[in-house]
């Protein structure tokens, strides 16, 4: 039994980093491209609709 939560343990310990990484790697691809939309929509009312 200590054996089996000793590899649940180790699972976790190994999973963790790579879900933090994941998640990271996700926010610092998209976060360029929610600015470039952020930055096309706020921008064109104000260019176009005045």
């Amino acid at each position: 039994m200590p054996s089996f939560l000793n590899g649940v343990v180790a699972g976790h310990a190994g999973i963790v980093p790579v879900a933090l990484a994941a998640v990271v790697a996700v926010t610092v691809a998209y976060t360029p491209v929610a600015s470039q939309l952020w930055r096309a929509r706020w921008n064109q009312p104000v260019g176009k609709g005045a």
